[in-house]
């Protein structure tokens, strides 16, 4: 499965930095610091068939809850679940965060099951996987601020707090 994905990888550029139509304003210079980051890479042998099942629910999940969204949204959506596993006050593991009662509709409403990753999202996911853009986001909600965290910024639809 890790070569498959790797095959994946390489047949469609998909490490390679997406470039959204627009970024939002509040954005341009913390990319701009971002930018001058090193890049890490993700080592390819250490992809197992877990590691595999994770990235596609990970894919399904921010396609599910973003696929109508820019790149730069999608990307931030997965910072969310990647900040959430990073951090001491969620459950360890992607799998745990996504299912993690109350805190995902699309998990919910079964959505999430019902989705197929675009390549755009695929590429925003393993773009995300190799260095994430908003390390502090931990969540995100349509329509307004979320009750909980520290509102942060706006981009497209979803509103994402620290």
């Amino acid at each position: 499965m890790a070569i498959l994905l790797c095959l994946l990888i390489c047949k469609h550029d998909l490490w390679a930095e997406p470039k959204p139509d627009k970024i939002n304003p509040a954005f341009y210079v913390f990319i701009s610091e971002k930018a001058a980051e090193p890049e890490i890479t993700l080592e390819v042998e250490t992809m197992t068939e877990g590691f595999d099942k994770q990235i596609d629910l990970l894919a399904r999940c921010v396609e599910a809850e973003a696929g109508n969204q820019s790149v730069l949204g999608k990307r931030l959506v997965c910072d969310v679940i990647l900040n959430r596993v990073s951090s001491e006050a969620f459950p360890d593991g992607i799998e745990a965060v996504i299912n993690q009662p109350g805190q995902f509709g699309v998990v919910a409403n079964g959505s999430i099951n019902e989705v197929t990753p675009s390549e755009e999202t695929m590429q925003a996911v393993l773009t995300e996987m190799n260095g994430r853009i908003d390390e502090e986001i931990i969540y995100f909600q349509a329509g307004g601020f979320s009750q909980f965290g520290e509102p942060a910024y706006q981009v497209d639809k979803h509103y994402f707090s620290k």
